[in-house]
């Protein structure tokens, strides 16, 4: 019984670290290439142009998408909370 309440919760944890990273690691990933288009068509190759544009969505990002991110974060955790006494037994 307890090996399957774990492996829900180690389920559950791994679809919750999905849907909280999923948006900020897209959005990084469609900026990057986007930019290293850029560069290979320019022929500029300046590190600080691949890396401020990342940083400026990550910044949209968690302030448009923050209390959602964290509202997904602490429904689970509260979750795990109620579920730590009978882990524990």
């Amino acid at each position: 019984m307890i090996r399957l309440v774990v492996m829900d919760t180690i389920k559950e944890a791994l679809t919750v670290t999905g849907a909280v990273c999923t948006p900020v690691m897209a959005a990084v990933l469609a900026v990057g290439l986007i930019v290293a288009v850029f560069q290979a068509a320019t022929q500029i190759n300046e590190q600080s142009l691949s890396l401020i544009p990342k940083l400026v969505i990550i910044f949209f990002i968690v302030m448009f998408m923050g209390s959602y991110l964290l509202d997904t974060l602490e429904s689970f955790f509260k979750e795990i909370l109620i579920m730590l006494p009978t882990l524990v037994q």
